[in-house]
């Protein structure tokens, strides 16, 4: 029998167990796989767990039944469901089927994702808004009831990004309040793994990190552009890009250099949630081109930590983090735009100033202030 509504209580007071719903955590078939929603479901889990004394549960789409335990013993569900849209209800049918006991709650971090199956009363954790992208206008427009319909259900939704709040402030007025009860809570790093760049300025070749999985919305054909760009402008640079394990296409990569002649400048490479922590201190300037779904990019957050200007577009929350000529540059998503960005530090006075500024973004954005928020929100 499914559960339609959980009590209304502050959680520490009656919650011993947390479902949490999301697409994909794991991969369809159980295996291990890296990006931001899985590190935020990782981090939320252990607060969870840790802080909360809770028991966790992450319930999440699959092409068959399974259960796995993840590196950090938490159990992880695959519900047998349609992977695509089709596929939703019965993926949160089956989730708040999950809800066994008067202590279960159950936290959305994929939210949409159970319409029209949503538990009243349950928490959000929100990534952004995702639908930006060429998706057609009906999906757009079922995107978008789905969300506003689960802030509605919801006690409460934090978002990473107030570009979702502010998007269902758009909607008719009875969503007014849930928009109201949404509290923003950006993305965050642990700054005792990440590697900060010296304060020394470039010398010589300007050093592109870019750190994004090789899909288009994160934009690394645009960045390509971009670098074919700076090269027949005659300007110095070496670009690093560094896919995460599980979605790499550096062959993918490597066709489109040689097509646009670039070999010689573009190094690839595959990193994981931990490793990738390293890798910013080896560049100067940090470039995250989104076309199309993001929040408060993960990458963005680990390069400003890690003393790194960041050249981004005018994508999702990518403003609330980058603000123009004073930690970087925010210009829109295209490849001449972000060349013309790129070239202004070749006025090392710039990315000094703009380096340190990124430096004093650090414990704002620090994992240990982020756990404190996620925590309070959680426990009320």
């Amino acid at each position: 029998m499914m559960r339609k509504t959980i009590s209304h209580r502050p959680w520490q007071e009656w919650v011993k167990r947390v479902i949490v719903h999301v697409p994909h955590y794991l991969s369809y078939d159980g295996e291990l796989t890296a990006g931001g929603r899985q590190r935020t479901v990782r981090d939320i889990s252990r607060i969870m767990q840790l802080d909360c004394k809770w028991d966790v549960v992450i319930a999440q789409k699959s092409n068959r039944d399974w259960q796995r335990i993840d590196c950090d013993g938490t159990t992880v569900i695959g519900l047998s469901s349609r992977l695509d849209i089709y596929g939703d209800p019965e993926f949160g049918w089956k989730t708040a089927r999950l809800l066994k006991f008067p202590s279960d709650a159950i936290l959305y971090m994929g939210g949409e994702d159970a319409y029209p199956f949503f538990v009243k009363n349950a928490k959000g954790y929100h990534v952004g808004v995702w639908w930006d992208g060429p998706h057609s206008g009906f999906a757009k427009y079922l995107t978008g009831l789905r969300t506003q319909l689960m802030f509605s259900r919801c006690r409460t939704i934090a978002c990473c990004d107030t570009n979702i709040i502010n998007w269902l402030r758009t909607r008719s007025g009875r969503f007014q309040a849930a928009a109201n009860n949404a509290i923003y809570i950006p993305n965050a790093v642990d700054l005792d793994a990440l590697k900060v760049r010296s304060d020394e300025p470039p010398t010589g070749l300007l050093r592109i990190i870019f750190a994004r999985r090789f899909e288009l919305k994160r934009g690394p054909y645009l960045m390509l552009e971009a670098a074919r760009i700076l090269r027949d402008k005659g300007f110095p640079f070496r670009l690093i890009m560094s896919s995460a394990v599980g979605h790499d296409g550096s062959d993918i990569i490597e066709l489109e250099c040689k097509q646009r002649g670039i070999v010689d400048l573009v190094e690839t490479r595959t990193n994981c949630m931990d490793s990738v922590m390293s890798l910013y201190s080896e560049g100067d300037i940090s470039v995250v081109p989104t076309i199309w779904s993001e929040g408060t990019s993960y990458a963005a957050v680990e390069a400003l930590c890690a003393g790194l200007p960041v050249v981004t577009t005018t994508v999702g929350g990518l403003p609330n983090l980058v603000l123009p000529d004073h930690n970087g540059f925010v210009v829109p998503p295209r490849a001449t735009d972000l060349a013309e960005a790129i070239t202004i530090y070749a006025d090392r006075s710039v990315w000094q100033r703009h380096h340190q500024n990124a430096l004093s973004m650090r414990q704002a954005l620090s994992l240990v202030k982020w756990k404190e928020k996620v925590r309070t929100w959680l426990l009320s």
